[in-house]
């Protein structure tokens, strides 16, 4: 089984490579880099979300060989529960569940704070609040130039997301919130209407940087739900129950 994940605005697949000595090995982590950051750093950005889907759809069709599911921080979830539609409408698998972690949920988007055209500064208090990065690496000039203009180019991504009502997705859905960032029961809860399968809303300590503090409770999460799937394979029963 794998598991394709997709990082937080400004981050790049190395947000998860820690994931792929702590998980087991049959759960094979699968981060997919995006244009502009980490290995893909020589790319241009992409704001665009049709093509942002196209680039993620390619990645994920060379490496994909079997059952999978996508995982999603912030805006990796819009991301990975974008890419779960496209996928299905261009007739691959979907996926046996989506995971979406501090991530509003899409019928909300339009709520959520506008920060592609703040100033440097106010960009560099935000990056501090919810990357939990020292204070002396965002002093840095060249950190500071590498990472505002990739924090920039995801938060307009994120700005120009408009919500389409489709079928709800066959997959579970499993939302993770943490009980001191900003985003409220109501925010993640109402992704509830985006799946006709299995849904679970489950609480971490910490706030939108939790990732890393709460990172065993976190992956013991993430193993028991994929586990579960195996063994419903096993036994012959709906994946996506």
């Amino acid at each position: 089984m794998q598991l394709f994940c997709l990082a937080h605005a400004g981050a790049s697949a190395m947000a998860y490579a820690r994931w792929r000595r702590r998980l087991p090995r049959w759960l094979d982590v699968c981060p997919l880099e995006l244009p502009g950051r980490g290995a893909r750093q020589q790319e241009p950005l992409c704001q665009d979300l049709p093509a942002m889907l196209a680039d993620l759809m390619a990645s994920w069709r060379r490496e994909c060989s079997g059952p999978y599911l996508l995982w999603g921080h912030s805006l990796g979830g819009l991301l990975a529960y974008e890419l779960a539609h496209a996928l299905i409408g261009a007739g691959q698998n979907a996926p046996l569940a989506l995971f979406a972690s501090a991530s509003r949920a899409p019928s909300l988007r339009a709520q959520a704070p506008r920060l592609a055209q703040r100033s440097d500064s106010e960009l560099l208090s935000c990056l501090a609040g919810f990357a939990r990065l020292p204070r002396e690496l965002l002093a840095d000039p060249l950190f500071r130039g590498e990472m505002l203009p990739v924090l920039r180019s995801d938060f307009a991504l994120a700005e120009g997301y408009r919500y389409q009502r489709r079928a709800p997705l066959p997959c579970a859905l499993h939302v993770l919130g943490a009980r001191h960032d900003s985003l409220s029961e109501e925010d993640l809860r109402a992704w509830r209407r985006e799946t006709r399968s299995a849904f679970t809303l489950e609480w971490l300590e910490g706030d939108h940087a939790y990732l890393r503090p709460q990172e065993d409770e976190l992956l013991s999460l993430i193993e028991f739900h994929a586990l579960r799937l195996l063994r419903r394979e096993a036994a012959g029963a709906p994946l996506s129950a």
